[in-house]
């Protein structure tokens, strides 16, 4: 990665934490994935906003035993 790759990185975190926004990884079923691709492109949205608007919808309806979606 060379310097003017660095400092587009950096302009873009700035950007970030300044509109409150943070990075999470995490590792989801490739079913799930190929579901949200889909989603997305029949949407038209980015993938990353069908997985913003995902957590948002099950964090909305409560804790996962509400859901009935808790693992056991």
């Amino acid at each position: 990665m060379g310097t003017q790759n660095n400092a587009r990185i950096q302009k873009h975190r700035v950007k970030m934490a300044a509109e409150d926004c943070a990075r999470m990884e995490v590792t989801l079923g490739t079913w799930l994935i190929a579901r949200a691709r889909e989603s997305a492109r029949k949407s038209g949205w980015p993938l990353w906003a069908v997985v913003h608007e995902a957590l948002i919808a099950y964090l909305k309806a409560g804790s996962p035993t509400d859901t009935g979606n808790r693992k056991t």
